[in-house]
């Protein structure tokens, strides 16, 4: 790294050095927080509920969070801020001192302490009668321990010490202090300060032990005005507060005050947020540096035969019984590097270190594209692989999991660490012995479809997952943001309603859309003549359709009913809706394509890959069949299902990289509590990246894109044309027929040949067609791919290869030059995408190792975006300034405002996984306590407990509900009879009339529980206990998917309260809970009824008990808002009444 350029003093001072043991210099990047702090937040922290006091309070906690781990403290409220070092002794001395120390009590200091680190003790000293005594140092400036051992008695109250001594610089024997002080006087306290140590080595503080340590931070890089003192909480806990006010007071009464808990009982007045987060840059900033330990100590790995390089492992181990990761990180990474030297010939650069050290510490770290992310993970993936506990790392699609294991497998293999994939299409003991390994790659759907299958298994060794350790995310950005807006969904088949959709298909052809009324934006004041309403009006903005008055009156005519909104229509607007919203929202080539299977395959809106196996929910996908004229497949019922958010967040370390991630750095911190660190590029990025061209309309701008691409193939320079749909990758690659330009297209139709396509954009003369995302993971090299050509002839390894790569590798180089005196890679975008991210991602990929590259979108009127936000205003303004439609135009204000419309779009789109999420956190909580039953029944854990637990709660329910009141409420014993042989087959005693509810419920107790120990000793223990097991994992699967399918039409009307001034997520809450607590009593009574009305004759009864699979299961990653599917009625050739929800669930009932 060249630290004149990450610090600015040095622009006007050649001889400046960086005295960081006084007042540090600040670099450029703690200086940019600064500026984002108050151009983002400037909010004050506190209780308040306003945004801005929250995200402050936010900004607070992951500060204290960083500075925790940074001195490994044990809990994060033990970090308290301060204004420095001198601020943070006084707070001990006058809090700690005055409280504790008294008279005769001994105060040991330094005799070259700081003077702030004497004087505050010297005034305490004098105020409670006690005694200071300092220790000198030897000929060597080093505290003279010898005369520290005769001065330590068992009055010593406190030793305050500095780490280093600020005049001479000589570092003290701070652990060994403290020993002594423990083994002598156990009540002593020691303070340490490490103002100026604190950059020079780390400080652990529980490896220390030290009850109190202290810093400031414009020592670390910081401004002025932010310093830390830390303390041990039982030591905090129990000192009083120094200074009053601010959130530091909790109640204020006439009496007396109560003060807030730790930390913000000793942070007095307002918090001092934007000096905790360049503090928190600042340590990230340290921590980056300290890559240099691990090439300095390079030469020695180097030195090392292969045999003493791959023993280093079996040495970590064993270390990792008494040290940390963060002890061995060093040399772990200069294992990696030497290990990839000598089998990859690939030398991890000193930024792919950086990136692995954040992705260790369980952030995000931004890479620029070609700057060698999968080699930087293997850093990460070793060390945290060592404990033994598993690393997974998730890719975006089966190709990348496959070549990233592939290429990194011999690297693993060499230090003694196995390593497996998990793809489609693989058998469960495949599965099974992937996620054995020490290293796991595959993609997010898989990892997550295995964790939900895990829980539907009838034994436990069909479980596949051991744990949810440590991840890396690779394209984090895309599968923890884009692919989050939807849940993982598996499902299974529900009743047939197929022909309503075909019915409905027919009704949306005839019904006309209301153009007119769509642009009239305040209706109620607007007096709209009749002859201009349309059947239905249609909001792109918001993706949603809305039937008029005209619309319901041609509907009801079509079908043939008198009134479409009467109880036993009301579900037909359901289809109607879907069928209408299949018609102008989804569109072939754009959102799905038609396979050769004539099935409807998904269109990832955000890369543009075929999502095969998924399916639109909420039958929308079933709409879209029909509007096709394919065959309408069954709708399903959700049997098991969970967020990708949630997740994720299972993990005990979660981390990520990509190159474009810093746009959606708030919905990390927030989502996820990650942080997203951009790491610097290993060469200055030469790209140039031109302002935007706009058009008037389309047809302008593809002539003008035509003609830019026909210039630059004819000067030989390769351009990669970015698109943002299937359709305009057709539209562009038409032109280019039409120009006799040949030409590559690579988007959802053809990504089987996604990656060798993309590989070879860099040649001289090549023309490729893209999706903006397509290819994400596949790097373009300036002349080509040697490695991708050469494996089309020879096998890799094989001494053919070693010389067809060979020839290919002079060949690429040669064109490359070409390439380079053309002017490199030129990235074309048609049209900007909704989310800045992607469209930062198309550039990115031009500009490689500092590769030569331009970039330049042709935009137009017409473009979505533009039509959507503001097109019809500077189209309107074109036309009056005369401008010619073939005219380009380059405005930063233009510029400007499609920025702000992608601002506008991110923030919707942000605030829809939001809602998800708080949706789906109360389904997660459920969740777990379920899986977790689900988990104890299939290790046989305490059945026999749980179910005698099951039959008292029933008996006890049965009877309260019997007898309500009792005293002077209603006593049925008729209907507690009925009750009791319903549910269990008994009989109950008339002697029983007149005694209590207690007496009641202990007697019926007493007797089932006769009936149950006697079925157990018919048949044996070992045969009951697999009964047992076998009835209630049927039970609780059953109830589970009965509950999903409740909370998905709760959420389904949740949202009308809305309009009753009723937080939805709020009441959702309420009624889940109501809806979890009938579940349960369900799952206990049916599990005790069933039990103690079996009948088993023998043990061969017993023999065929296999857990029942669900038949037609489907796995889902949904694009719809909602979780899961209706469950609909049985369709019919003509229009009848659908079966009402109430009416379904009584069929199912019936049928149970």
């Amino acid at each position: 790294m060249d630290y004149r350029k990450e610090f600015p003093i040095f622009k006007n001072r050649n001889n400046h050095y960086l005295d960081t043991a006084a007042t540090s210099q600040k670099p450029k990047r703690v200086l940019n927080k600064i500026m984002e702090y108050y151009e983002k937040y400037n909010g004050n922290p506190g209780r308040g509920s306003h945004t801005l006091s929250m995200e402050a309070s936010n900004l607070m906690a992951n500060a204290r969070k960083t500075v925790q781990k940074f001195i490994n403290a044990k809990y994060p409220e033990e970090v308290i801020f301060t204004k420095n070092t001198t601020e943070s002794i006084n707070l001990i001395a006058y809090s700690y001192g005055m409280e504790f120390i008294n008279e005769n009590d001994e105060i040991i200091l330094g005799v070259s302490n700081h003077h702030a680190n004497i004087v505050p003790w010297q005034f305490v000293a004098k105020k409670k009668n006690a005694k200071i005594k300092f220790v000198y140092l030897t000929e060597n400036g080093q505290f003279d321990i010898e005369d520290f051992k005769s001065k330590l008695s068992d009055k010593t109250k406190l030793v305050a010490v500095s780490a280093v001594v600020n005049v001479t610089g000589v570092i003290q024997p701070i652990k060994e202090i403290i020993e002594i002080t423990r083994n002598r006087n156990k009540n002593a306290l020691v303070l340490v300060d490490a103002a100026q140590s604190m950059l020079h080595f780390r400080h652990d503080v529980q490896d220390l032990d030290a009850d109190f340590l202290v810093f400031s931070g414009h020592k670390l890089f910081t401004p002025m005005g932010i310093g830390v003192m830390y303390g041990k909480k039982d030591i905090l806990d129990k000192m009083p507060p120094f200074l009053y006010g601010g959130d530091m007071i909790e109640f204020v009464t006439e009496e007396e005050s109560t003060f807030a808990p730790l930390p913000n009982k000793f942070e007095g007045g307002t918090q001092n947020v934007e000096g905790a987060v360049t503090l928190e840059e600042a340590i990230n900033f340290i921590e980056e540096v300290s890559y240099e330990k691990i090439n300095e100590i390079e030469p020695l790995f180097e030195k090392m035969t292969d045999e003493q390089l791959q023993h280093k492992t079996v040495e970590f181990k064993e270390r990792l019984a008494k040290e940390s990761l963060d002890d061995i990180l060093v040399e772990a990474f200069a294992t990696v590097r030497e290990t990839a030297k000598r089998l990859l010939g690939m030398r991890h650069y000193d930024v792919q270190l950086i990136g692995g050290m954040i992705l260790h510490k369980g952030s995000i770290a931004e890479m620029k594209t070609g700057e060698g992310k999968t080699l930087m993970s293997t850093l990460a993936i070793y060390l945290n692989a060592l404990p033994g506990k598993g690393v997974h790392v998730v890719t975006v699609n089966d190709y990348l999991a496959k070549r990233d294991r592939d290429i990194m497998a011999g690297l693993f293999e060499f230090l003694g660490l196995t390593s497996g994939v998990v793809v489609g299409n693989i058998t469960p003991e495949q599965r099974k012995n992937a996620y054995n390994c020490d290293i796991t790659y595959g993609t997010n759907n898989e990892f997550g479809f295995d964790y939900l299958r895990d829980n539907m298994v009838g034994e436990l060794d069909e479980k596949v997952q051991r744990g949810h350790n440590y991840v890396i995310v690779d394209e984090i950005d895309s599968i923890l943001i884009d692919e989050a807006r939807t849940p993982l969904i598996i499902s299974g088949a529900a009743e047939e309603t197929t022909e309503w959709y075909n019915t409905f298909a027919e009704v949306a052809k005839k019904l006309k859309r209301s153009y007119k009324t769509e642009e009239i934006k305040d209706k109620k004041n607007t007096v709209i003549p009749d002859e201009d309403w349309e059947d239905y009006e249609v909001d792109e903005k918001s993706h949603t359709v809305t039937i008029t008055d005209k619309g319901i009156k041609n509907v009801e005519r079509i079908l043939k009913i008198e009134n479409l909104y009467s109880p036993e229509y009301v579900e037909l607007t359901h289809f109607l809706t879907q069928a209408l919203k299949a018609k102008e929202l989804f569109k072939l080539d754009r959102d799905y394509i038609i396979n050769d299977d004539n099935e409807v395959i998904i269109v990832d809106e955000f890369t543009g890959r075929l999502m095969e196996g998924r399916r639109y929910s909420d039958g929308l996908h079933q709409a879209i069949e029909a509007k096709e004229k394919l065959e309408v497949a069954g709708e399903n019922q959700t049997l098991a299902t969970i967020t990708l958010q949630n997740y994720f967040r299972m993990y005990e370390k979660l981390s990520g990289m990509t190159g474009t991630a810093k746009t959606e750095e708030d919905e990390f911190k927030q989502i996820y509590k990650l942080k997203v660190i951009v790491v610097p590029t290993n060469r200055p990025v030469a790209r140039v990246d031109l302002p935007d061209v706009i058009y008037m309309n389309k047809n302008a701008k593809y002539k003008a894109i035509a003609r830019k691409i026909e210039e630059l193939y004819e000067k030989g320079q390769p351009v990669l044309v970015g698109t943002a749909s299937i359709q305009h990758s057709e539209e562009v690659s038409a032109l280019l027929k039409k120009a006799k330009i040949p030409h590559e297209i690579l988007n959802a139709k053809h990504h089987e040949r996604e990656a060798e396509i993309i590989a070879q954009a860099g040649r001289f003369k090549t023309v490729t067609i893209a999706t903006n995302m397509a290819g994400r993971g596949t790097d373009i090299k300036l002349g080509g791919d040697a490695e991708s050509f050469a494996t089309k002839v020879a096998v890799k390894g094989t001494p053919e290869y070693e010389d067809v790569y060979k020839t290919y590798a002079k060949e690429c180089e040669e064109d490359k030059k070409r390439v380079i005196e053309a002017g490199g890679l030129f990235i074309l975008g048609t049209e900007r995408h909704e989310s800045r991210r992607i469209d930062n991602q198309l550039r990115g990929r031009a500009g490689r190792q500092g590769d030569p590259g331009t970039s330049e979108f042709y935009l137009s009127l017409d473009d979505d975006l533009m039509r959507l936000f503001g097109g019809d205003k500077l189209k309107a303004m074109m036309k009056m300034l005369k401008i010619d439609e073939d005219e380009e135009i380059r405005h930063k204000q233009i510029s400007k405002a499609v920025e702000n419309a992608q601002k506008r779009i991110e923030s919707r789109n942000f605030s829809s996984r939001k809602s998800l999420i708080e949706y789906d956190d109360v389904n997660n909580t459920q969740r777990e306590v379920v899986y977790e039953q689900r988990d104890a029944i299939l290790k046989n854990e305490n059945l026999k407990e749980l179910i005698t637990g099951m039959i008292s709660d029933t008996v006890d329910d049965i009877v309260n509900s019997a007898y309500v009141g009792e005293g002077n409420g209603e006593k049925d014993f008729n209907l507690l009879a009925d009750k009791f042989q319903e549910t269990f087959e008994y009989e109950i005693s008339e002697d029983l009339q007149d005694a209590s509810a207690e007496e009641i419920s202990d007697k019926v107790y007493d007797d089932l529980i006769k009936v149950y120990d006697e079925k157990e000793e018919a048949v044996g223990s070992e045969v009951f206990r697999r009964i047992e097991r076998y009835i209630m994992l049927e039970v609780l699967d059953s109830k589970w998917r009965q509950h999903l399918k409740d909370l998905t039409e709760l959420r389904e009307g949740i949202r009308l309260r809305s309009y009753g001034q009723r937080n939805p997520i709020h009441d959702y809450k309420i009624v889940a809970f109501d809806v979890y607590n009938e579940m349960i009593d369900a799952i206990k009574r049916e599990t005790s009824s069933f039990i103690l009305k079996l009948r088993v004759r023998s043990e061969e009864d017993t023999n065929n008990l296999t857990h029942e699979e669900v038949s037609n299961v489907k796995y889902e990653h949904n694009e719809n808002e909602m979780i899961g599917d209706d469950v609909p009625n049985d369709a019919a050739n003509k229009p009848r009444r659908p079966l009402s929800r109430r009416e379904r669930r009584e069929r199912e009932r019936r049928n149970v």
